[in-house]
């Protein structure tokens, strides 16, 4: 088990899926408000993705 843990590919594994798992609800968010307050925020999520 902690040679899994210690393992860099898993280390960067783990990193992505967290990334990703932060980050949908977050641009969905921005998409969202952005559709109801017609907010300019184009900028934000570009520099996200």
């Amino acid at each position: 088990m902690l040679a899994l843990l210690t393992d860099f590919g898993t280390q960067v594994l783990i990193g992505l899926m967290l990334l990703v798992f932060m980050a949908v609800p977050f641009v969905l968010r921005l998409r969202r408000s952005q559709g109801e307050s017609g907010q300019t925020n184009n900028d934000l999520p570009h520099e996200l993705l």
